[in-house]
């Protein structure tokens, strides 16, 4: 699985992550989905820390601020970087308040303040966006470190801290009998500003050296790991300007914000939180996350009905021939949360997206199995087995 992905020096199973950090202790609530913690002096409340980046898409970032002088795509990049967390804390019930440090490290002689600005701004404005939809978030600072000698451009991540109370937090535990409620990653939500592609924030590198030309290699060496063969950098034939469709360039649609799904978390939690199960974000596996929640149990997760790939996947897809296997396990193809609950439940959460103009739908159902499997159906109606 995920050979192409391997072969770019990413892992979409992180198995040798997870090796190392299962000498962690393990989350004081079993079945998180983030590592969750007793709070230290209130022992009816629990807490969570959790940090994440926007991986590699700042690249992305860097690729077009050269060519074009456009600072507000570094905006997009804090966005990113931010969601990347809330998003997995939103999956065990952390959804109204945050506290954020954005920690960035960069090579001073390619990253100017202009840019950290920039980073800076996109956040601030992102707090104050949440802040209409209920979403407390209070910056308390960062770290912004010059080390040249480790970073070629720029890596932008944040570290966010929330707490509940126990009767809050919702555990990540699929259950025979679920349905599966998808929101899509893709379109334009009532808060976005323009059309979502749905890429958010896995799978960067593969879409990037998928679809990208080679010229950028040659212009932009700094923007590869010299270990790689020159031969899997940069194969595709697009440009950062190269069209899609009558409204869409390969930049609008590989650097699309990664969307929050918080403004209507935020409200799905008041009225359901008791009828909900597991919320899935599929970030780092893409659709086959959840399996690392039901590998030891006798479940079957079934994906019967997924959205359509979106443009950005197909083209992914058919440029570099990657078999639907990989680009499910790679990325989100689509529909980037999961919701486990009652088909009561999941048609009243469906109504709720529709009033944030997300596309929602059932995709899917939990049975039981003799083993834990994932399987999906692929848009040529073959089935993908991942156990």
């Amino acid at each position: 699985m995920g050979d192409r992905y391997e072969q770019l020096g990413v892992s979409a199973t992180k198995q040798e992550v997870h090796r190392a950090v299962n000498q962690l202790p393990p989350s004081e609530i079993p079945n998180s989905f983030v590592r969750i913690s007793q709070h230290f002096t209130k022992p009816e409340s629990y807490m969570s820390l959790h940090t994440d980046t926007a991986g590699t898409k700042p690249i992305l970032a860097y690729l077009m601020w050269k060519e074009t002088g456009n600072l507000n795509v570094w905006q997009s990049i804090a966005v990113d970087a931010l969601v990347m967390n809330t998003d997995d804390l939103l999956c065990n019930g952390f959804v109204s308040q945050f506290a954020i440090v954005n920690n960035i490290a960069r090579n001073k002689h390619r990253i100017p303040g202009v840019v950290l600005e920039a980073i800076i701004q996109g956040t601030l404005e992102f707090i104050n966006q949440m802040k209409e939809y209920g979403v407390e978030i209070k910056h308390l600072g960062g770290e912004t470190a010059d080390v040249g000698d480790l970073v070629r451009t720029i890596d932008v991540g944040f570290s966010v801290y929330s707490e509940a109370n126990k009767d809050e937090i919702i555990p990540t535990q699929p259950r025979e009998g679920n349905v599966i409620v998808g929101l899509a990653s893709f379109g334009m939500a009532s808060y976005e500003t323009s059309y979502n592609s749905g890429i958010g924030s896995n799978g960067i590198t593969l879409a990037r050296h998928t679809l990208l030309n080679k010229q950028y290699a040659e212009k932009y060496p700094e923007t590869v790991d010299d270990t790689l063969p020159f031969s899997v950098i940069y194969q595709g034939p697009y440009y950062l300007g190269s069209k899609v469709s009558c409204d869409l360039t390969i930049a609008d649609v590989l650097l699309a914000p990664t969307r929050t799904y918080l403004p209507l978390m935020i409200n799905v939690l008041r009225k359901f939180r008791n009828k909900i199960d597991a919320i899935i974000h599929c970030t780092g596996g893409g659709q086959t996350k959840v399996f690392n929640f039901i590998k030891d149990k006798p479940l079957r997760v079934v994906k019967d009905s997924p959205f359509a790939p979106p443009i950005v996947f197909r083209l992914i897809q058919e440029t570099g021939e990657i078999s639907w296997k990989e680009m499910y396990q790679v990325f989100n193809m689509g529909w980037r949360m999961e919701i486990y609950t009652d088909r009561d439940t999941a048609e009243k959460i469906i109504e709720m997206a529709s009033e944030f103009d997300i596309s929602a739908r059932i995709i899917g159902y939990v049975a039981s199995d003799k083993q834990p499997r994932v399987i999906i159906r692929s848009p040529d109606n073959n089935w993908l087995y991942y156990e």
